[in-house]
């Protein structure tokens, strides 16, 4: 057992680790190695005389506690282990069991699993909605690091991304035809979202207009009267949850008609319930959703319009300086923007700057979230992925990517949650 200043070195070590994502895996290791394995063992497990700490399923990657892991694991996906916890979990196809947390003191209370008496293995012990969403996109034990207001922005990131990933077959799809949306969808797209394709082809538009092939049919987002590259896809993650009847130009100040490409009418439908496909918006959204949910949770409907932010009309360039639209989402408290030339003029530390966890990182042209571990979620492609894998390095005039479509162009603008601060 852990006696008292073991436990406090835990505490300690979670903090640390907590607070210092940064841009490589490297660093991040460096990190988990230097604060956790200062003793042998900072692990809460138990020692009845067991001749190894840790049991893994090596059929579903979960790290189990010995004692947990016994009982739990079929004898021949079995994989004893005294390796410390953190060597373990280097590996990235390995997580941690959520029952017994492989002994770790993670903030993970809010997050259930379905107990299934009769199972010998945890493959399917997982149902909770949000547990699952939080796998799609990350590790549980990466998860359970961070502070509660940080894993509440993260799931709401994670629900607006993952109705992305299940419900929008485009990326600025509001000027291509049916034949183009056909090959892309069914390619690039989700099963889920060629689904909705096929659905909105048969039977919603085809039940008003005539089928071409050289037809451009989505709803797009018109400016001044003229149609864009943007699509529109309304979004009954908004709708069910019954945000705001503000009135203003950025909500629902009233019903708008939905109209394709051609000029065709297509449908009406209030603009908060909608959103786009595009990086910058698909942003937007995220923010729109998170401040509606946790911030203005308490407020009446008709006051929850998210501090008016617009999800058509916000573009890469409304996130690259404070302005009326950064100011929004500054005006709830949680957010605070850093640019780069304020980081080196004021802390001429360039090189020390890290990026974290719920960071929104900007340039021209494209904005996404980073999620730790070399991770990012968007829409600035098309994609049936949840995450994309990117690796970060600093130069002197910006982070960059080492992701093909963006070499040479460095994101400069961090819009960072500030979590449990």
């Amino acid at each position: 057992m852990l006696n008292k200043i073991l436990c406090k070195k835990l505490i300690f070590s979670i903090l640390v680790i907590t607070t210092c994502f940064s841009c490589t895996k490297e660093k991040r290791s460096k990190v988990i190695i230097n604060e956790v394995a200062k003793d042998d063992s900072l692990i809460n497990v138990s020692n009845n005389n067991e001749e190894y700490k840790y049991i893994i399923n090596t059929r579903t990657g979960k790290v189990h506690t010995y004692s947990d892991g016994i009982n739990r694991v079929s004898e021949k996906y079995q994989l004893k282990s005294n390796e410390n916890i953190e060597t373990i979990l280097e590996n990235e196809n390995y997580d941690i069991c959520l029952n017994c947390r492989a002994g770790l003191k993670l903030n993970l209370d809010n997050y259930e699993k379905r107990v299934n008496k009769f199972a010998y293995d945890d493959e399917d012990d997982l149902s909770n909605s949000e547990v699952n969403l939080i796998m799609n996109y990350m590790r549980l034990y990466e998860f359970g690091q961070l502070d509660t207001e940080t894993q509440k922005f993260l799931i709401c990131l994670f629900e607006v991304s993952n109705w992305y990933v299940n419900n929008v077959y485009t990326q600025l799809g509001g000027q291509k035809n049916i034949i183009e949306i056909e090959n892309l969808a069914k390619t690039a797209a989700s099963d889920s979202a060629y689904k909705k394709w096929r659905n909105y082809l048969d039977r919603e538009y085809y039940s008003k207009y005539e089928l071409k092939n050289n037809k451009r049919i989505l709803p797009a987002v018109y400016d001044k009267g003229i149609p864009t590259d943007m699509a529109i896809y309304r979004c009954d993650l908004f709708k069910d949850a019954g945000y705001g009847k503000g009135d203003n130009i950025y909500s629902k100040s009233g019903m708008e008609t939905l109209k394709n490409a051609e000029g065709e009418e297509i449908d009406k439908e209030w603009k908060n319930y909608c959103v786009i496909d595009d990086s910058s918006k698909f942003a937007a959204a995220v923010y729109y959703h998170y401040i509606n949910k946790e911030i203005l949770k308490d407020e009446k409907q008709e006051n929850r319009t998210a501090y008016d932010i617009d999800l058509w009309g916000t573009s890469s360039v409304d996130y690259l300086s404070l302005n009326r639209f950064t100011k929004r989402i500054l005006k709830s408290g949680k957010f605070e923007i850093y640019r780069w030339e304020h980081i080196q003029e004021n802390q001429n530390k360039s090189k020390d700057f890290n990026l974290q966890v719920g960071d929104l990182i900007c340039r021209s042209g494209n904005v996404e979230f980073y999620i730790g571990n070399n991770k990012v979620v968007s829409w600035g492609r098309l994609h049936k992925t949840y995450t994309l894998n990117k690796e970060f390095h600093i130069e002197t005039n910006g982070i960059y990517s080492n992701f093909y479509e963006e070499l040479g162009m460095p994101y400069t603008v961090f819009i960072r949650f500030k979590g449990g601060k």
